[in-house]
């Protein structure tokens, strides 16, 4: 899907560059049997999602900041 774009932001090119395609099935495979609203995919984003979680604004800010590079 992701593919098929012409323009993606940097942060999803650093954040998906790694997945592999059994990730993204264990987590379809998750969502099909357990539905929840968000669920993330690959180590990297995940490890992020769980530190937003717990830190300050503008550590969150300053991750994406980085991470748009």
């Amino acid at each position: 899907m992701l593919n098929t774009q012409q323009k993606t932001a940097k942060v999803m090119t650093k954040l998906g560059r790694h997945l592999t395609a059994e990730e993204v099935i264990t987590v379809i495979e998750k969502q099909v049997n357990q539905p929840r609203t968000h669920r993330t995919v690959g180590s990297l984003y995940s490890m992020l999602h769980c530190l937003s979680s717990v830190s300050p604004p503008v550590i969150n800010r300053l991750f994406m900041k980085v991470l748009s590079r």
